[in-house]
């Protein structure tokens, strides 16, 4: 956008053709050895980055992951699932047709739920999507987590729609992050339990800072951005924004042995990448 292309290429295709390689899955990607020197060498003549963190005693989120265990039935769903790219649950068929859609699979068996692949109606349309219940592990700790802090309003993040569905169940008294005033409820103190989505809260929301410091992910997501802009909506710059010194606490509820641990694993590797790029195009 900024240089048509010059620097790093026109295309997605041809920036990868010239800084990585497939890994041996032939799925994955590796930068070669040059890649990080000459990538940021030619962003850092054109881009300028500024972080609070530069100027101001700013804490980090705490992020504090909680672990559950998959009950037998589910972690051997989950295990061949992960072996076979199919399972069978309650007569439905799962499968998975490639890595991608594995990967996708297992974060939702770890999740406590599977959608059941799409059925078709006679005249070729998509009929809505089922899914099957199979533990509520996370739901659980999500309890723990609001009984434990005594009263202070907790936002829970969802990435499935089984999950909202679970979470309405097991809270009724819960609010679903829709309208404009479900944001103003919040903001007041209207309500102890939001359950919100990244995608759909993630930019432009401000005034939860006041409400909370406390948020829960239920199934945590390989997008860095996503987690970045979400957990900023009450983070430690908004806290200190409102005039109050009190950590953020960030609570990933993540199935022991499952993709889970890769992804809380991958925030870190991702994190190291993007600070690079950031650190490279700083001016002072």
């Amino acid at each position: 956008m900024l240089d048509k292309g010059v620097r790093l290429g026109r295309t997605h295709e041809s920036f990868i053709q010239r800084w990585f390689k497939l890994g041996y899955d032939g799925y994955t990607i590796m930068p070669m050895p040059h890649a990080e020197k000459e990538i940021t060498g030619k962003m850092s003549d054109l881009c300028i980055s500024l972080s609070p963190k530069d100027w101001f005693d700013i804490a980090e989120p705490q992020i504090l992951p909680i672990y559950v265990d998959l009950p037998p039935k589910v972690r051997a769903l989950y295990s061949e699932m992960e072996k076979k790219l199919f399972i069978k649950v309650r007569n439905k068929e799962i499968e998975a047709f490639n890595a991608g859609a594995k990967t996708m699979k297992c974060r939702q068996i770890a999740s406590g739920f599977a959608y059941h692949d799409i059925e078709r109606d006679d005249e070729g349309r998509s009929k809505e999507r089922e899914w099957t219940f199979l533990s509520n592990e996370k739901v659980q700790a999500l309890q723990s987590v609001i009984e434990e802090n005594l009263g202070t309003p907790v936002i829970a993040v969802y990435d499935f729609k089984p999950e909202l569905a679970r979470l309405k169940k097991a809270f009724p008294h819960g609010r679903h992050l829709q309208t404009k005033k479900d944001e103003d409820d919040f903001k007041a103190g209207r309500i102890d339990l939001l359950f919100m989505h990244f995608k759909s809260a993630g930019h432009g929301i401000d005034g939860f800072q006041y409400a909370t410091n406390i948020m829960v992910i239920l199934n945590p997501d390989w997008n860095l951005e996503d987690f970045d802009q979400g957990v900023g909506r009450i983070g430690p710059v908004r806290q200190m924004q409102a005039g109050m010194n009190r950590p953020t606490f960030i609570y990933p509820i993540v199935a022991r042995g499952t993709v889970d641990e890769q992804v809380l694993e991958r925030w870190k590797t991702k994190r190291s990448v993007q600070d690079i790029l950031l650190e490279a195009t700083k001016r002072f």
